[in-house]
């Protein structure tokens, strides 16, 4: 799995290219362990562990349908790289600045340290909420090598168009460019087929939706 890893993270993979050259590492190391063990409050290891993946273009929604799972199911692993970048107060400090630099400044230790949580979350068998687009053809071989881990992969798609989500990205408080937006637009269009076919259950869910949980 770290293999795939890396491999998404590409070229971030070692200290220097994940983390802004100017950071304090040990207080951002520090500000990344309080956040993960946060997130790792009131989670256990169960016998038949579940991964439900909640994917589709930025501001599509996709924060809203976690909450709302989460709230009916707490035992769940939330796994968001957005929320865990928001955890970090060097990240808020510089976000009251400039949103669009202090988010390409902290996307990459974000993700690095999403993905390493959810490595690790696979390994001891936690059951687990995890928010990304899939706007990656690596993450077709992610999940199955979360399946082959003993996981029923239930992958959550909120049908939202570019034109859908724009306007509503550009009020946002956290930056993210229409441009990569279109990008993963089109990257998602062509993997939705395979990561129906990975998956042990797909749903399609209306955007602004929140679905009821089982």
């Amino acid at each position: 799995m770290q293999k795939i890893i890396d491999e998404i993270l590409f070229p971030h993979t070692t200290l220097s290219r994940i983390f802004p050259p100017d950071a304090d590492l040990k207080a951002v190391k520090s500000e990344i362990r309080a956040a993960v063990k946060r997130a790792l409050a009131g989670v256990n290891p169960v016998d038949r562990p579940r991964l439900i993946n909640v994917c589709g273009l930025p501001a599509s929604g996709k924060s809203a349908v976690c909450k709302a799972i989460k709230a009916e199911r707490p035992e769940l692993l939330y796994i968001s790289f957005d929320a865990l970048m928001e955890e970090l107060p060097v990240y808020l400090a510089e976000h009251l600045k400039d949103r669009r630099k202090s988010f390409e400044r902290w996307e990459i230790p974000a993700r690095f340290a999403g993905y390493q949580l959810l490595k690790q979350a696979v390994r001891h068998k936690l059951p687990i909420l995890f928010e990304h687009s899939n706007a990656d053809p690596r993450h077709v071989e992610l999940y199955q090598k979360i399946r082959q881990a003993g996981y029923t992969v239930d992958i959550r798609y909120i049908d939202a168009a570019p034109d859908l989500v724009l306007p509503r990205l550009a009020s946002r408080e956290r930056f993210f460019s229409p441009e990569r937006t279109r990008e993963r637009a089109a990257i998602l269009s062509e993997l939705l087929p395979d990561l129906r076919k990975t998956a042990d259950d797909f749903t399609v869910l209306t955007p602004w939706k929140e679905p009821s949980c089982p």
